[in-house]
């Protein structure tokens, strides 16, 4: 299994480098797909910006902000583009990174703001996490596998046991609620 941004896992499924991985939606033909929950995003800001304290916040309030985006190469950066240009919100983009821990470091050091997925863990007490007014697209996280190359019987057991296991990966984010 790779981690790594999901069209990079795409294309290491479809190369036979790797057996399973994780993404948000096969855009690749071929792809076996097992959907595991929703993943909806946040909208993080330094705790000084007193942007809010779990009332929920509209996106228009990141227009013209210092911004930290994730990398052009991920699926979310796409998304999280096209989300805020739907509300006509043009953040002022100061740095571009492809993994959320980088992203909440920066936060924290009041570089700026950003919208990542609901974090699974505690986040330092300079960050507010809010969030987000707006109806988004649903982002759906998948078990993802190569259709046409056999599982080794490892792969094989653990696609099995995520596809008949009745507690989702994802269900800590409605624990958090």
């Amino acid at each position: 299994m790779t981690q790594a941004a999901a069209l990079q896992v795409e294309q290491d499924l479809a190369e036979g480098k790797s057996m399973l991985g994780f993404g948000t939606r096969p855009g690749a033909e071929g792809l076996g797909a097992f959907e595991l929950g929703e993943h909806p995003l946040v909208i993080i800001a330094p705790r000084d910006w007193g942007l809010g304290r779990g009332e929920a916040v509209s996106v228009k309030a990141l227009d013209g902000k210092p911004f930290v985006a994730y990398s052009k190469n991920c699926t979310i950066r796409s998304d999280t583009d096209s989300f805020l240009a739907a509300y006509g919100v043009r953040p002022s983009i100061v740095t571009e990174v492809r993994f959320d821990n980088l992203i909440i470091g920066m936060v924290a050091n009041s570089l700026g703001c950003a919208i990542i997925p609901v974090p699974s863990g505690t986040l330092s007490r300079r960050i507010d996490v809010v969030p987000i007014a707006e109806p988004q697209p649903p982002r759906t996280i998948c078990l993802l596998w190569n259709e046409g190359i056999p599982l080794s019987p490892a792969g094989e057991r653990f696609r099995d046991y995520v596809r008949e296991n009745p507690l989702k990966p994802l269900d800590f984010i409605k624990e958090m609620q």
